[in-house]
């Protein structure tokens, strides 16, 4: 219990002056007659004076108490509030983390499956442009023309198809649409030279070894005038290349024709592959910073 002197001042002060009044009275003449001496007086206020400021002291005393037990049990209660309130502000925001925490793992799990699905297209698209498909169809159409025409064939195929992969897959903002346009001209060029190598298969597909020639290969051509915006490429290698007839046939021209074909392609894949590893590396950071995207700490 703690009693504040400068509160009850007066207590003390009345206590302290109690005595004085008293001897002041007792001197003091009476004006009628009184029983008992001063003396008896003295005795009977010290007495009755001390009874009423015991009383007094103890109902004060428990005045004081229950003032500072109602004191304290507001401070306790203002307290209680304030922590509560503390509490409450502690809890939502919990809650609003926790919220956030589950929405930023739903949104990372959407994002790493749609990565592992790029990854992939990306993957085929690439690979789809190796060189190494040209080298194998210059190699066998000598002799196989037809196996490498169904080889071409399959490789225009995949070309469209792993492209419009790509393209469904891939994100519409403009990073996704650099390196998108960065792959299609590539990929355009690389069609190119496929179907420079298409032309050549369909030329030995119609003419034996013997009967391969460059002027032959020039007026095959030139007998498709309504293709001549697709022989274009093609005509101006063919009549840049020089003839040479080794052993009868010749199998070095064309041999030059492709080696001129392969090479403009040449590194075609690993250069597609270098972007997308940086765009793949890219995207897997942006997508780890999801999980603590908005979270309150």
């Amino acid at each position: 219990m703690k009693i504040s002197m400068k509160k009850y001042w007066w207590i003390a002060l009345v206590i302290l002056l109690m005595p004085i009044a008293l001897n002041f009275i007792l001197l003091t003449p009476s004006f009628t007659a009184i029983v008992g001496d001063e003396i008896a007086w003295l005795s009977f206020w010290g007495g009755y004076l001390g009874a009423i400021i015991s009383t007094a002291a103890a109902f004060i005393i428990l005045y004081i108490q229950r003032k500072d037990n109602e004191s304290e049990n507001e401070k306790n209660r203002v307290d209680n509030e304030v922590q509560n309130k503390q509490n409450r502000v502690e809890n939502e925001k919990l809650n609003r983390a926790n919220r956030q925490l589950q929405l930023n793992i739903m949104k990372y799990h959407q994002q790493y499956h749609w990565l592992d699905e790029f990854r992939n297209a990306s993957l085929k698209y690439s690979q789809a442009l190796n060189n190494n498909n040209l080298v194998l169809i210059s190699n066998m159409m000598w002799e196989h023309p037809q196996d490498a025409f169904n080889i071409v064939k399959q490789l225009f195929d995949d070309l469209d198809t792993y492209h419009a992969k790509f393209a469904f897959t891939r994100k519409q903002n403009e990073e996704s649409a650099t390196l998108a346009q960065y792959i299609r001209e590539k990929a355009e060029l690389y069609r190119c030279s496929l179907n420079d190598l298409q032309w050549i298969v369909l030329y030995f597909k119609a003419h034996a070894p013997q009967f391969r020639c460059k002027c032959n290969f020039i007026q095959y051509l030139q007998s498709y005038p309504d293709k001549r915006a697709n022989t274009e490429h093609i005509l101006q290698l063919a009549k840049m290349q020089t003839e040479q007839v080794i052993s009868g046939n010749n199998h070095k021209y064309f041999n030059d024709i492709f080696h001129t074909i392969n090479t403009s392609v040449d590194g075609f894949a690993y250069d597609v592959q270098s972007k997308l590893y940086e765009y793949i590396k890219q995207e897997q950071n942006n997508i780890d910073k999801l999980l603590t995207e908005n979270i309150e700490h």
